[in-house]
């Protein structure tokens, strides 16, 4: 081992003459990279090296490199020789280390991306090659590999032959075929289209077209996906001279998928993008081009039929989410867009497919129009409840709304919510507020009374604001009763011991004992894991109660926390008291 690391300092001696010889560094400091390399070859020559000594000792070497490259531009000299010296003695580390750890993942990536910014490129290609052999179960390593050759490279043989290699091993991978019949298009436009009227031959791009479609169909075997196909139409529609194959995809997939409302979704908004099936009918490379207004026309369409042959909430979820997206730009046709929109949303309605989200958006953009709106909104929300009955956005929107028209059905809303909600804490909210506002208190006491006192967990979440409202609404006294009561029924709640406090804290005479006691009890509950609770309650005794007890309390939560919590919590207590 030391004849090895002696011999490795020996190659580097030629670098620590042009450090010193250049001034690179001063003597201190080669002194103290000398003793460093020294150490690190020591680790990574000895029997039991792991891969992390290889990650510290590239780590310093490439730290190192910053350094030279730093100085070289700050002192405007040339240190290339060490700086190339240097990345070289990186690049062989990597090697030495990805021999040894070759299940290393993340060794690879970060030779690769250091080969890249070095300038390295053939080693790169090299790298990726070697890659493969350890880790080509991994189809993105095959990705990336082949776009290197194809962007970097600029070497579309290779890209191929790494293509069809990866694809071989990933048949099924979407991304993987994707790349590669983008890249086999780009390549086939570069050829020349034009045929050979001496031989009769076939122009070589479309002899390169046919290579392109023989990806297509072998790509049918293995990738039974209609997103994939749409995504291979998408990627035809930048190259004018693939319309026969644009014309095959489309057959294929409604041919193939015709109550498929993804199909359906991907020809609408084809349209939205100018393109349509007259246009692959005609000749020439040019698509027709058409205004913005004709474009939404056509989509619609598309879509109005889809809804006809497959009248499914997914088909019309579409449809609305596109013109949702098309009314996101108002600049363009807004009242069309906006008309689309409002009709589209009836028309869902009246098929009852539409969704929940829609039905609050739809009810939404009806309550910024004008008040003759009210019974439609009040006809949809009743129906958007009847078909969403679980649905505390559609049930509050409801009577919200009956609320703001005055409904003289508004206690029968709030009745029939409430007996179908799961989570009826916004809900109850809404009808709080609005008997707040009409002054029938006694309805809300009714209302926090039988919620409550019992044993669930909703019963938990309404505690605090029963506990508030009672403070507010009569006195403090009553509140200390209702506390009393509810803190006896479980489940236990840490917020209702808070709210008490904050209730004693701004009464204008303190009741240091009643406000203690919200903390002792709070503590019996959940005294064993809240640091938090134990130091509130030590600076309300500090601030508030008697200082004297405070020992007794540190000690008392010393005993009490889980074992997990104690140091933290003696950390917290000493920093207060240096406060």
């Amino acid at each position: 081992m030391a004849e090895f690391v002696e011999f490795r300092e020996e190659r580097m001696l030629p670098d620590y003459e042009r450090m010193k010889n250049q001034k690179v560094v001063d003597d201190d400091e080669l002194i103290k990279i000398q003793r460093s390399r020294e150490k690190f070859d020591y680790r990574i020559s000895r029997q039991g090296k792991t891969v992390k000594d290889f990650f510290e000792y590239i780590l310093y070497e490439r730290k190192l490199l910053a350094l030279f490259q730093e100085r070289e531009k700050n002192r405007k000299q040339e240190f290339s020789e060490l700086i190339y010296s240097t990345a070289n003695h990186v690049k062989a580390l990597y090697r030495q280390a990805l021999a040894l750890f070759p299940q290393e993942l993340e060794l690879w990536e970060n030779f690769i991306k250091f080969c890249k910014h070095s300038n390295f490129s053939h080693d790169v290609s090299r790298t990726f090659e070697r890659m493969l052999q350890f880790h080509g179960d991994k189809s993105d390593v095959w990705l990336r590999a082949a776009m290197w050759e194809y962007r970097e490279r600029d070497n579309s043989v290779r890209a191929k032959d790494v293509f069809l290699r990866g694809l071989q091993r990933h048949p099924q991978c979407t991304k993987l075929t994707e790349q590669f019949f983008r890249c086999m298009l780009l390549e086939t436009s570069k050829l020349d289209s034009e045929f050979n009227l001496e031989d009769g031959k076939e122009s070589a791009q479309s002899l390169g077209l046919k290579m392109v479609l023989l990806i297509y169909e072998n790509s049918k075997k293995h990738i039974k996906d209609v997103k994939f196909l749409g995504n291979l139409l998408i990627i035809c529609e930048d190259f004018p001279f693939t319309k026969g194959l644009q014309k095959t995809i489309i057959q294929e997939i409604t041919e193939n998928y015709p109550k498929n409302e993804e199909v359906w979704d991907i020809l609408a908004k084809r349209e939205l993008r100018g393109f349509h099936m007259i246009d692959l009918e005609t000749e020439g490379d040019a698509f027709s081009k058409r205004t913005s207004e004709k474009r939404i026309e056509m989509c619609c369409m598309v879509y109005q039929n889809a809804v006809t042959s497959v009248n499914t909430s997914l088909m019309w979820k579409y449809f609305i989410d596109a013109l949702l997206e098309l009314n996101q730009d108002m600049e363009v046709e807004p009242v069309l867009k906006r008309r689309k929109l409002g009709n589209t949303l009836k028309e869902a309605h009246e098929a009852e497919t539409m969704s929940e989200e829609h039905y609050l958006f739809y009810t939404a953009l009806l309550e910024d129009g004008k008040s003759e709106n009210n019974d439609l909104i009040t006809d949809i929300l009743l129906k958007a409840t009847e078909l969403y009955s679980t649905s505390s956005k559609l049930w509050c929107q409801r009577l919200y709304h009956a609320i703001k028209i005055k409904s003289c059905e508004i206690e029968s809303i709030f009745s029939e919510g409430r007996s179908k909600l799961e989570d009826i804490k916004d809900f109850c909210q809404i009808m709080i507020r609005h008997w707040n506002a009409t002054k029938k208190h006694s309805k809300i006491e009714e209302m926090f009374k039988s919620i409550c006192f019992k044993t669930d967990k909703i019963s938990a979440e309404f505690r605090e604001p029963y506990l508030e409202w009672t403070s507010e609404k009569h006195s403090i006294e009553k509140a200390r009763k209702l506390y009393d009561q509810l803190n006896k029924v479980p489940p236990p709640s840490l917020t209702l011991h808070y709210k008490m406090a904050e209730l004693e804290s701004k009464q204008d005479k303190i009741n240091a004992s009643r406000w203690r006691t919200c903390y002792d009890i709070a503590t019996f509950f959940f005294g064993k894991t809240s640091i938090k609770l134990w130091m509130d309650f030590i600076k309300f005794e500090q601030e508030n109660g008697d200082p004297s007890k405070i020992g007794l309390l540190y000690e008392r939560a010393k005993d009490t926390l889980d074992q997990e919590f104690v140091d933290d919590f003696i950390g917290s207590y000493s920093l207060l008291k240096t406060l």
